[in-house]
């Protein structure tokens, strides 16, 4: 599996449109659409973004090996989860919906 096929392979898996997926790493879709073709590998210079958006790592985009999902670290005593915990409590089970969809990178239920 080549690095394209990986990136699909996300894209699938997180549910997201390649769209969507486009204006998010800063390209047209017709960009990725060529990247899938085969016809470009300007996708080299936005591994960092891609791995950002489909929440894994760049050594993974290139390899295939290693942790597939790109692990968050939050200091211990940065007291942001917490925070994070208040506010999310606070919001619509909609709201909630949606920031959840948000950060796992997927398009939310509609």
């Amino acid at each position: 599996m080549d690095v394209i096929n990986r990136i699909l392979q996300l894209l699938q898996e997180r549910g997201m449109q390649q769209k969507t997926f486009a204006g998010r790493i800063g390209v047209t879709q017709q960009i990725v659409t060529a990247w899938k073709k085969g016809t470009s590998t300007s996708y080299t210079k936005y591994l960092p973004q891609i791995a950002q958006v489909l929440n894994t790592n760049v050594q993974w985009l290139l390899t295939g090996e290693g942790e597939i999902t790109r692990q968050a670290t939050i200091p211990k005593d940065s007291g942001l989860s917490e925070e994070f915990a208040k506010l999310f409590v606070k919001l619509t089970p909609e709201n909630q919906k949606l920031i959840i969809a948000a950060m796992l990178g997927m398009q939310p239920d509609k």
